[in-house]
């Protein structure tokens, strides 16, 4: 339990993050007892990013951060058209100054922010907590549920689920011998399929053609780059295929542990669905990448009606319950079509768009 602020405790004032508050923001989170952080974090999320720094408002007592709410600029495709789009992210206060009104202090400071910097949208990928927040209390529309796909990959992990406790038990001798063998990675990679070190333009021309969203970020070679290659927390796999000499597909991927259990999430999977011998060299590379690393499942968003996602089931892929919800804030000014922006289908999305199990190396 956090301690309640007294009736006399000074009032925080409402700033903008900005280069330099990298070591503070790290600091921030340790005191709060989150996940670590680190300042080259901060500042390759904040300041590299291509599509230009973010609008993160802080919270402040005195010298110290007690609140934090941003919003990552996001160049995206509209209906063919350019724009900048903001994504919300990184919502945090401690504890003793959440019934202070500060959240709404935050929001209040960004959204303006927002507009005056000419966003043209806002987004972002909520969980069943926050999608109240942000739809009740922000002004959020209710887009709808993200479309997860899973793929078990150690199905000893599973048994007590599957057949009960007391069978498991039976069973976790197999099964810890099972771990035990060192799974095969993508050492020798099937033909055509080769590690990425850092995308080019070719990746991003491919992207563009395939990926078939009416609405989705742009994924060239500068975003992938910045959001896979340079990012200093997490060592993201890369794969790409070749066809007759021209990039043909990649796949994105990467492990995170939460309470001693590594998954494996599929961060982008880009590829022709013509070309569904392409699409299997790139999963199955990245699987045995994943497996290797000790992934007791790998986890896949993509929409509904994308036509790679029948290709992903027939891969034993499968449909799992929604944990994170697709929201929009629209921008009256801006002239897109609200209907447009809240229609399911127009939306074209992968776990890498979202911001989330980015922080572990």
């Amino acid at each position: 339990m956090g301690t309640r602020v007294s009736a006399g405790a000074p009032t925080p004032r409402i700033e903008f993050c900005r280069p330099g508050d990298e070591e503070e923001l790290a600091a921030f989170d340790q005191r709060r007892g989150s996940a670590p952080s680190s300042a080259e974090y901060w500042r390759w999320k904040y300041f590299e990013n291509p599509a230009g720094p973010a609008c993160v408002a802080l919270a402040r007592v005195g010298g110290d951060i007690v609140g934090r709410l941003g919003f990552l600029p996001v160049r995206a495709l509209v209906h063919a058209r350019e724009v900048v789009a903001t994504q919300q992210v990184d919502v945090a206060i401690m504890p003793e100054y959440r019934s202070g009104g500060i959240y709404f202090h935050l929001a209040q400071a960004v959204v303006e922010e927002a507009v005056k910097r000419g966003f043209a949208f806002g987004f972002g990928f909520a969980t069943e907590e926050t999608r109240a927040l942000s739809v009740d209390l922000l002004g959020f529309d209710l887009v709808g549920p993200i479309h997860r796909l899973t793929k078990v990959l150690d199905y000893s992990h599973y048994a007590g689920a599957f057949l009960g406790r007391r069978v498991a038990r039976l069973l976790s001798p197999i099964a810890a011998r099972g771990r035990r063998r060192p799974h095969r990675r993508s050492a020798h990679l099937a033909r055509d399929i080769a590690p990425v070190d850092r995308f080019d333009e070719q990746s991003g021309r491919l992207a563009a053609s395939v990926t078939l969203g009416r609405i989705m970020v742009i994924r060239d070679a500068a975003h992938l780059n910045w959001r896979y290659a340079d990012c200093p927390t997490v060592r993201y796999g890369r794969y790409a295929a070749r066809t007759k000499g021209a990039v043909s597909g990649f796949v994105v991927f990467h492990t995170y542990e939460v309470d001693g259990v590594v998954r494996g999430i599929i961060d982008e999977l880009v590829c022709s669905p013509e070309d569904p011998a392409a699409l299997e060299r790139l999963v199955s590379a990245a699987i045995s990448d994943l497996a290797a690393d000790g992934a007791v499942s790998a986890i896949c968003w993509l929409p509904a009606w994308h036509p790679l996602e029948p290709s992903l089931r027939a891969l034993g892929f499968r449909h799992r319950a929604a944990r994170n919800y697709l929201v929009v804030l629209q921008d009256t000014t801006t002239g897109l079509e609200f209907e447009h922006l809240t229609e399911y289908r127009n939306w074209y999305y992968t776990h890498g768009d979202s911001d989330y199990h980015m922080r572990s190396a």
